[in-house]
């Protein structure tokens, strides 16, 4: 694997000249939502792969690109489509780090950050997420909050999205002199007003030193 490149929209023409080293490598492994891309435009060494989706509610809407080196893996998580648009007519964010290889081969891992990203990849599939075992994950700068298709129960309720959010801001201390909480979504789906009170307590629920009145 040379890069892994998800997301939910591809625009390889636009992809290729804004990055023309994409078709010099060995293999782009492209994980994407089906039929809301250009595959048919893909260059020959791109391996499509579509998550299957077990339930007609959800998407394959992770932007992520992983680039793998012999010396190190950098992981990019973006908000932005590989489209045009997205890039060039809107405001986007972009979070990287590069994390360098175990100098210890036992295969112990290196945190938690490692374990939610290898368990992530190996439930959207497309390529041998293995390979991330071979890197130090213990200076990540975050903690990692993925979403995968499906109905969750059990220990797996708090592993995907919203619920792992949750999870780990109850273990974030909020100073006092914060006493309200404003998120920005470019999204909420078919969401819609009625469903949003419940939704947004839920959300709530995970800070436990605030007020959920405060969240609007």
């Amino acid at each position: 694997v040379d890069v892994v490149l998800s997301n939910y929209m591809f625009e390889f023409p636009w992809l290729l000249r804004e990055c023309p080293y994409l078709e010099r490598l060995h293999r782009i492994t492209v994980i994407h939502h089906a039929g809301h891309s250009e595959t048919d435009a893909a260059p020959p060494n791109a391996v499509l792969h579509a998550p299957a989706l077990p339930i007609p509610f959800g998407t394959m809407h992770s932007k992520f690109a992983l680039i793998f080196s012999p010396t190190q893996l950098r992981l990019m998580i973006t908000t932005a489509n590989y489209i045009a648009i997205d890039w060039e007519n809107k405001t986007q964010a972009v979070w990287n780090q590069d994390f360098p290889l175990k100098t210890a081969g036992d295969g112990r891992s290196s945190g938690e950050f490692e374990d939610s990203l290898v368990e992530y990849c190996e439930a959207v599939g497309g390529f041998d997420s293995t390979a991330l075992r071979k890197f130090d994950f213990t200076a990540a700068r975050g903690r990692l909050v993925a979403s995968v298709p499906g109905y969750h129960r059990g220990d797996a309720m708090n592993k995907w999205g919203h619920m792992r959010l949750r999870r780990l801001l109850q273990d974030v201390s909020v100073p006092a002199r914060f006493d309200s909480v404003v998120s920005q979504f470019s999204s909420m789906g078919t969401v819609r007003a009625p469903l949003m009170s419940p939704l947004v307590s839920t959300f709530a629920s995970g800070f436990s030193n605030l007020d959920s009145s405060n969240f609007f």
